[in-house]
């Protein structure tokens, strides 16, 4: 019998990868390859359906919080010549991520966090639920998930701005669109893309479940428009809504 917490799945195209149905991770990827919901927010159709109407086959994309996988997958099945960067800091979510693209040549997968620093930060990942993990602090993990410090961990990771990464990494391209999931720290990874932001001009998309309203519009710069992403459509609503999904999209307005 196949262990089931090391448990092959095949991603048609992409690979194969190794996940422990203990922890959620597990469940996800299963669900993502059958097509089944577990919520909104896990199965990314509306994500996935917007971000088709911006990458092209000689696009650079860059996954922030990659995560499982489950996008970079969806980015590498449906663009065949896309340059994918996936940045995951979880050590055994990258781990998996690693196997998963280990014969695609053209996804690099980083284990950093993205900041608004270069410096050691502490990941806090919930027992059995690691996708979940963020480095927001262990206080705020807590709030925002109703648990208690027996139910984490905390791991010591490596964070990059992103305009550092890309002066000091030979291999990384700037962006044309980037994928922000960082449980409640995209502001500070979007501070650490100012250069990238002036001079290369990507769109942006990132997660608010987190985020407040004021901290939504603080993350919105000069000559960019935010759009709300449709949960399931992929469909764009001007301005932020939350009702609408939780995914927005900052997009330039030249360039």
């Amino acid at each position: 019998m196949t262990d089931l917490h090391h448990y092959p799945l095949e991603v048609d195209r992409v690979g194969t990868v190794i996940v422990d149905f203990r922890d959620h991770s597990g469940l996800l990827w299963l669900q993502h390859l059958i097509g089944d919901e577990l919520a909104a927010y896990d199965i990314e159709r509306g994500l996935f359906r917007a971000l088709s109407r911006f990458l092209r086959e000689d696009h650079v994309f860059w996954d922030v919080g990659a995560n499982a996988g489950t996008v970079s997958a969806y980015v590498a099945k449906t663009f065949p010549k896309v340059k994918i960067f996936a940045f995951e800091p979880n050590p055994s979510i990258f781990s998996s991520l690693a196997t998963l693209f280990s014969k695609v040549e053209r996804v690099r997968v980083y284990p950093f966090a993205l900041s608004h620093e270069d410096t050691t930060v502490m990941l806090t990942i919930p027992k059995g639920k690691s996708v979940g993990g963020s480095i927001e602090g262990i206080e705020y993990v807590l709030k925002t998930s109703s648990l208690t410090e027996e139910d984490v961990e905390q791991v010591t990771v490596k964070a990059f701005k992103g305009d550092s990464l890309l002066r000091s990494e030979a291999s990384l391209l700037p962006p044309h669109v980037i994928k922000l999931d960082v449980e409640g720290h995209e502001p500070s990874a979007l501070a650490g893309f100012a250069e990238i932001i002036r001079q290369h001009h990507p769109v942006i998309f990132f997660e608010h479940l987190y985020l407040s309203d004021p901290d939504v519009a603080k993350v919105v710069p000069e000559g960019y428009s935010i759009h709300s992403v449709d949960n399931i459509t992929g469909e764009l609503t001007p301005a932020f809504d939350r009702s609408v999904g939780h995914n927005s999209v900052l997009v330039p307005l030249r360039g």
